[in-house]
């Protein structure tokens, strides 16, 4: 005769509330993005994210170098690694060329790719900071919002009023303006 499993219905619980609590996959954070965090190795990261990772950018720096999924053209999703550790997450195609209307990928207030600097300040209010970029001159901007200990935080960069591309990172990652510098 064989014995009920007792213990059933405790794993199923188990396995949905791990479920209920894991970070969504397309959801930028100013501390990671899905599974992903701020100050993971780059191998923490592929055993989160159940994928191989890879050097954008090998036989550059050591010290700071890109790493994505599948390699340079085929991620929005690109990690800033320096000194071992995830420091910066961008949401951006690197120069791929593609530009979606509206990137699957959002923060929690739902601003992505393809908002407009209007959806930004309507969504983070008084906390946003606004500083021209300085590489766009009249044409865009970077509006920034920190978490609540100013350690970190997400960048929106616009052209003409709209997300063209966005990152999350500690400081002062989060502010190079050129990739690793």
């Amino acid at each position: 005769m064989r014995r009920p499993a007792l213990f059933f219905p405790a794993a199923a619980l188990a396995v949905s509330l791990t479920a209920a609590f894991a970070a969504p996959p397309n959801i930028l954070r100013t501390d990671g993005i899905g599974p992903v965090t701020l100050g993971m190795t780059v191998r923490a990261a592929e055993r989160a994210l159940g994928a191989k990772l890879r050097n954008e950018n090998p036989g550059a720096d050591e010290d700071c170098t890109y790493f994505a999924l599948g390699g340079t053209r085929d991620s929005l999703v690109h990690y800033m690694v320096e000194r071992g550790r995830i420091t910066r997450i961008d949401i951006d195609d690197m120069g791929g060329g593609r530009r979606p209307a509206q990137a699957p990928i959002v923060t929690r207030a739902g601003i992505g790719i393809g908002s407009t600097e209007a959806d930004i300040r309507r969504a983070y209010g008084r906390r946003l900071k606004i500083v021209p970029d300085p590489y766009m001159e009249d044409q865009g901007n970077n509006l920034t919002v920190e978490d609540a200990g100013h350690n970190r935080g997400i960048l929106f960069e616009t052209v003409h009023g709209t997300v063209t591309s966005m990152r999350a990172g500690r400081h002062p990652s989060l502010e190079y303006s050129e990739g690793c510098s």
